[in-house]
């Protein structure tokens, strides 16, 4: 049921973030919402939630009854010998042997048998583990919707990336085959040389293969975000992140990497799995090894049939009993130490790893902080190396007229431009990116942080 909730609560979410959307073009929102129900990963991801949780259940019913029923019949042999037994018949006591006899008789019997745990070292060690283990299927789950969202934005701008590199392509195309035209033209006047037919062809064909494979590219992204969503590609009509103001409200790494330590789910579930290495190591110490229960049972056992001392031989035997059980392994050949010394070395191995991911996962939050810090100046350098390359290619187009520039000079001119124009966009992409990545990292991405990026994206 808490899997339910958390699963609804999630959705929800994203569902009020996306009331008021546009209809005519899919936002990070509504592809997010798709995926939910699409997305193999995340899918699976729910399943082995909802199996996480059951662990729970488990270590709670290892401190509940253990109830068990038995029954059988068949044939049996039964022969007793009582030699040296008392018996008092009018006040009087007396000495007699007692022998019964039954040859292929019948049997049946039945028995219920309860075992209460109420003191067990042992049991208690796994019932902490299977919490533990939930506890780590909850962590799982939280990282898991994490890791859903930036994988589906990251191809959703995937596919907003090869969008416009396929447009600014497209417009490079167009830009050359003018070029082309004039150089032709101006050719069979005379007024320019083959040089510049030749160049202006040789651009030409290589913006056509760029083409063909910018097209490839989208069609291959396309495709994989509409199985990830569900939605057909003619509807993916993806936006692009806008021309904003890229400044943020910097906070320092030592508070980022404060977070990322103490939230980053990773982190958090190998800790949870180095708590469980050291709650096995107690499940074969020493001193969890003595257990007490309460016990009870009540089993019956009838055997008729003849005998060598009658045609009509009947015996019965029911037992009731209530008590406390007492048990104290002694010797099992040195098992259990060969378990809490493997256990314990399993434990030791499990902190190392723990340390070791913990490493790793500081030097992945200064990437991104670093990425997220230098990546805003970066993008808007970028935007001015793009608004210089395009100043020049204007500038070049106009020599060109005049004949201070040449052919291949407005030919290369449109393409630092194009290329400028396309880095700036990634750029953009990258740097929201990196604001997913550290949140992330700190365990703290929520759809609240999507809806601001959200409101950033304009159409193409």
């Amino acid at each position: 049921m808490k899997s339910l909730w958390a699963r609804l609560a999630f959705t929800a979410s994203l569902l009020m973030l996306g009331m008021g959307q546009s209809v005519n073009a899919a936002d990070l929102i509504t592809v997010l919402n798709a995926a939910q129900t699409h997305d193999l990963e995340f899918l699976a991801a729910q399943s082995t939630h909802d199996a996480g949780l059951t662990k729970h259940d488990q270590a709670n019913a290892l401190w509940r009854p253990d109830i068990s029923i038995q029954g059988g019949a068949g044939r049996m042999d039964q022969q007793t010998q009582t030699t040296g037994a008392q018996f008092v018949q009018n006040g009087t006591p007396g000495i007699a042997n007692f022998n019964t006899s039954i040859n292929q008789g019948t049997y049946n019997m039945w028995a219920i048998n309860i075992r209460q745990p109420l003191l067990n070292g042992e049991r208690l060690a796994q019932s902490k583990t299977l919490d533990i283990q939930a506890n780590i299927a909850e962590v799982e789950w939280q990282a898991a919707q994490q890791d859903f969202i930036l994988r589906t934005i990251k191809k959703y701008f995937d596919v907003s990336m090869a969008l416009e590199t396929l447009k600014t392509t497209q417009e490079q195309l167009l830009a050359v085959e003018k070029v082309q035209g004039e150089a032709k033209a101006r050719y069979k006047l005379g007024d320019a040389p083959i040089l510049d037919v030749h160049e202006s062809e040789a651009k030409l064909d290589g913006l056509k293969a760029q083409l063909l494979a910018a097209q490839s590219d989208l069609d291959i992204k396309q495709s994989i975000l509409s199985d990830a969503t569900g939605i057909s590609i003619e509807e993916l009509k993806v936006m692009i992140p806008s021309a904003v103001d890229n400044s943020l409200d910097q906070k320092s790494f030592d508070y980022w990497l404060t977070q990322v330590v103490s939230g980053n789910p990773q982190l958090l579930i190998a800790q949870n799995q180095l708590n469980a290495a050291r709650q096995n190591v107690k499940q074969f110490h020493m001193l969890s090894s003595p257990s007490v229960d309460l016990v009870g049972q009540v089993n019956d056992m009838h055997v008729y049939g003849s005998g060598d001392y009658g045609p009509n031989a009947s015996n019965l035997n029911r037992n009731t009993s209530v008590g406390i059980q007492l048990t104290i392994p002694l010797y099992n050949g040195g098992m259990r130490i060969a378990k809490e010394d493997e256990a314990a070395h399993l434990a030791d191995a499990s902190l190392d790893k723990t340390n070791r991911l913990r490493q790793e996962i500081s030097i992945q939050a200064k990437q991104a902080y670093l990425g997220l810090t230098i990546g805003s100046t970066r993008v808007q350098a970028l935007k001015a190396a793009w608004q210089a390359s395009e100043s020049r290619r204007k500038a070049t187009l106009l020599g060109k007229k005049v004949g201070d520039r040449s052919t291949l000079d407005l030919l290369n001119a449109e393409t630092d431009a194009a290329n400028a124009h396309l880095n700036w966009i990634k750029a953009r992409i990258e740097w929201i990116l990196n604001q997913l990545n550290l949140a992330a990292l700190s365990g703290q991405l929520t759809v609240e942080q999507v809806k601001s990026i959200n409101n950033t994206l304009q159409s193409f």
